[in-house]
């Protein structure tokens, strides 16, 4: 059975794995070794427990009683992410089910973006698959190896910026 429940104390550390794991498969490319190696789940278990205060919140999808993704929402803004599957668990639907359930919680009037990181096509071609058109908008993510993410809206929404649209 596949739910997803907010994080909590008791799946923090497995959560923080998942992440991790995902992190580095897709960073792997573009990262030095001593970046990669860096990045441990408990450095990214503290950074998901940091991101569920308000107005972010963080939630996990567990299927047999295992963390196989998280999520984090802005409430306020929109902005979907980080989304990350277990490398081992890709394919299987549970991105979808993510995505479907950060776009459902979202207070009425508020629309859904999201970052994906321009190396990562993978999440690139998934995204796109679900409805959601890059933008003109890029941000480097990573200053120390120079990652560069697309901002993301659903299709019909590339042009909005802070919930208006630029007509100019």
């Amino acid at each position: 059975m596949t739910v997803i429940e907010p994080l909590h104390a008791e799946i923090l550390q497995e959560a923080g794995y998942v992440y991790s794991r995902s992190w580095t498969k897709v960073s792997v490319s573009t990262a030095p070794p001593e970046l990669l190696a860096e990045y441990t789940p408990e450095k990214a278990a503290q950074q998901l427990w940091e991101k569920a205060s308000a107005p972010s919140r963080v939630w996990v999808l567990k299927e047999a009683d295992a963390v196989r993704g998280v999520l984090a929402v802005n409430l306020e803004t929109g902005e979907i992410g980080p989304l990350y599957i277990d490398p081992d668990f890709q394919g299987k639907g549970f991105g979808s089910a993510l995505l479907d359930f950060a776009c459902r919680i979202l207070p009425s009037g508020i629309s859904p973006s999201l970052w994906v990181v321009e190396t990562n096509q993978a999440a690139r071609r998934f995204y796109s698959s679900r409805g959601f058109r890059e933008t003109e908008e890029t941000k480097i993510v990573d200053p120390a190896i120079g990652l560069r993410a697309i901002l993301c809206r659903p299709a019909g929404e590339e042009n909005q910026i802070k919930g208006k649209t630029d007509m100019t």
